[in-house]
């Protein structure tokens, strides 16, 4: 999802509830996609049934690979975007 991420970044998001007018267009979701699992990606188009996602990156999933997918393959939609913490021993 880089550039809008980047490895190691933590993301806090809301549970999907099922509810579509929950979901908009320029919104990032968690989703989990057959083959592919828990992705990341920004909503480009909602159907009554379906949703299509695209990645902000060039070498990103193309979205004929992830195809459309059901609302209910919707995990969550992200909140906020937190940089990576340094590592600290707390012990």
């Amino acid at each position: 999802m880089a550039p809008a991420l980047k490895t190691r970044d933590l993301v806090l998001y809301r549970t999907f509830n099922g509810n579509i007018e929950n979901l908009k267009v320029g919104k990032f979701v968690l989703a989990e996609v057959p083959n592919y699992g828990l992705i990341v990606k920004k909503i480009v188009k909602i159907s009554p049934s379906h949703i299509e996602l695209r990645g902000l990156s060039p070498s990103s999933l193309a979205p004929q690979h992830i195809g459309q997918i059901p609302h209910s393959s919707i995990i969550g939609i992200l909140v906020v975007k937190f940089f990576p913490l340094p590592f600290v021993w707390l012990a």
